[in-house]
């Protein structure tokens, strides 16, 4: 495989990491909260997957238009910011709406770089290795957002955080694979719908 294609497994085994220890460690925030109604953990789910089908119909066209490692690292950034939001207190319902947010913009990307990565006759085997990286790294991710934000929530936002920095960093070194290329400007919605 490409040089970078294991660079765009360590981004995505991060960035997947990070993504289901945040959700975990907001889990165990509501849950040491106590003072929340039945209804925050669902609000709290809503609040992401309304930001991503939301922004999904507009977001894809960033990475069309943008270098795609670009992409990827902006959204891990934007990620990185709900999950400080956290950190400093602000609303989880809102700091988790933000890492939807990055989750639409880094989604697209994620699933059109590996195409520009390597030739068609080695896609799939390419896209098991980045799908079987993904679901270890939810499993990883899941108890260890639960089990270190049982210790400490800090350390716990602190850990996702540094997660979604290096996964920034990582996608930054994903080989630029051809020049951007500018996107329809036909209005998204009447597209996607």
């Amino acid at each position: 495989m490409k040089r970078g294609v294991p660079t765009l497994l360590l981004a995505q085994f991060l960035t997947a990491f990070a993504d289901n220890a945040i959700l975990f460690t907001a889990f165990a925030m509501i849950l040491q909260a106590g003072d929340v109604g039945e209804w925050y953990k669902p609000a709290l789910q809503a609040s992401f997957l309304v930001a991503f089908v939301v922004l999904a119909p507009w977001v894809g066209r960033l990475a069309d238009r943008w270098p795609k490692a670009w992409v990827l690292a902006a959204g891990n950034g934007v990620k990185a910011l709900g999950a400080v939001m956290m950190l400093a207190h602000l609303e989880p319902l809102l700091a988790y709406a933000v890492v939807g947010i990055g989750a639409a913009v880094y989604g697209p990307a994620k699933y059109g770089v590996l195409p520009e990565l390597v030739r068609h006759q080695q896609l799939v085997r390419a896209n098991g290795w980045v799908e079987g990286s993904t679901i270890v790294a939810i499993v990883l991710g899941a108890v260890a957002g639960g089990v270190v934000a049982d210790r400490s929530l800090p350390w716990a936002l602190a850990m996702v955080a540094a997660a979604y920095g290096v996964s920034l960093l990582t996608a930054l070194f994903i080989p630029k694979t051809r020049s951007p290329r500018a996107a329809p400007e036909a209005p998204a919605l009447p597209a996607f719908v």
